[in-house]
């Protein structure tokens, strides 16, 4: 099943622009937080306007080493069960060269939503936030 970036089990934290279809950031360290059930998750992103080096990610399921992924315009993830899984997701770098402050980012991470056999509630966040 498919769920939206704006789905309450999808958090986001720090630099996002949020409308219409997507979640826009161009800050690394920038990360997003999903809850679901299942054995697989697949990530859909934007790729329109970016332009290689792509952006790399870290990748986390359940708070467990971080994999590094460079954006494309889906990445599956396998967890080691089909029960209810966290997965974080960090925008770890990208290339300065690319436009990343104008309109029409070439150097930006899109999120689009993801589809996994359902949702979960994400636990409260105790971070503070300004």
């Amino acid at each position: 099943m498919f769920f939206r970036f704006n789905d309450s089990s999808v958090r986001t934290v720090g630099r996002w622009v949020k409308s219409g279809e997507s979640a826009v950031t161009t800050a690394p360290g920038s990360k997003f937080e999903i809850a679901f059930k299942g054995e697989l998750i697949t990530l859909y992103f934007d790729m329109k306007n970016n332009v290689p080096t792509y952006p790399h990610l870290w990748i986390s399921v359940d708070g467990g080493a971080r994999v590094e992924s460079t954006l494309d315009y889906y990445i599956k993830v396998n967890c080691n069960d089909g029960g209810y899984h966290i997965l974080t997701v960090v925008f770890k770098s990208a290339q300065e060269i690319t436009n990343r402050w104008l309109e029409n980012p070439e150097g930006k991470v899109e999120f689009l939503g993801y589809d996994a056999e359902g949702n979960a509630v994400l636990p409260e966040s105790a971070k503070k936030t300004v």
